[in-house]
């Protein structure tokens, strides 16, 4: 997927998109992981990518992204749900804002009844405890 905020938009179903922060951080933050819809996530994600953008510019590695231990909760005809444990690191050079994370993360995905792609349509965070995770970063950008 990379930086590319447009190519991250064609994989998820943007009408009925969510994302389910960490349930810890949710209770000690609630209003800030509240109704995160695709708008939010769109932005969140934008100045993600301009944060690592301007700090880490042309040198390779400035994001990586591991996904380990693919497990198929359900899967179906028009419906799926994967879990993955992850490691995740954006090197955004913000002194106050977790750049590394781990954890497990589970996407739900949708089959769209027009074109018969897959998109995901939600996205549940469950962080480690020892490390911040993909929703105490993305939850630092959202404004």
């Amino acid at each position: 997927m990379g930086m590319d905020i447009g190519l991250y938009t064609r994989c998820a179903e943007t009408d009925s998109f969510m994302f389910l922060a960490d349930p810890a951080l949710v209770e000690t933050d609630p209003l800030k992981y509240e109704n995160w819809n695709w708008q939010v996530e769109e932005n969140v994600t934008r100045l993600l990518f301009q944060a690592v953008d301007q700090y880490w510019a042309d040198r390779d590695s400035a994001v990586t992204i591991q996904l380990d231990e693919e497990e198929w909760l359900i899967s179906e005809t028009d419906s799926a749900q994967v879990q993955y444990e992850y490691q995740v690191t954006f090197h955004h050079g913000l002194a106050d804002i977790d750049s590394i994370g781990a954890g497990s993360l589970r996407w739900k995905f949708r089959r769209n009844q027009v074109d018969r792609l897959w998109y995901i349509v939600e996205w549940q965070d469950f962080a480690d405890d020892d490390h911040g995770g993909w929703s105490a970063i993305k939850g630092a950008f959202r404004s």
